[in-house]
């Protein structure tokens, strides 16, 4: 029998132990549903090392579907995450509010990073 011996893992050794987070934001009624906002953080968070959750990418970018249809992909991708951050007015939002609410319950820790905290107040939520 060959030895058989763990390894130990590696923190970011591939995708599988790269730790997930969730943009959460507002959309509705913003210009182009503040796309640009989802894909500036998403750059910044994939630069990181984070395996990134965007709803600016979910279903190709689309935004002609119900609003129920993207939040129940939102809310399932969501609980798959190790992490949520939140955007610059995530509190008037519905979706971001119910998003921090889905977090909190199901034990989804805030990202804190100092230069995206200060303009959303996240975190005063922090873990």
């Amino acid at each position: 029998m060959e030895n058989m011996t763990k390894q130990p893992k590696r923190r970011f050794s591939g995708n599988r132990n790269r730790k997930k987070v969730y943009i959460s934001g507002p959309m509705t009624g913003l210009p182009n549903l503040n796309y640009e906002a989802f894909h500036k953080k998403a750059d910044v968070l994939r630069k990181q090392g984070y395996f990134v959750a965007n709803p600016a990418e979910h279903f190709n970018g689309r935004q002609d579907l119900a609003r129920e249809v993207y939040l129940k992909e939102d809310v399932k991708q969501l609980v798959s995450c190790d992490y949520i951050t939140f955007l610059e007015g995530w509190k008037s939002s519905k979706g971001a509010v119910l998003e921090y609410l889905i977090s909190l319950e199901c034990g989804i820790k805030v990202l804190e990073q100092e230069e995206h905290c200060e303009g959303c107040g996240c975190k005063r939520f922090g873990s």
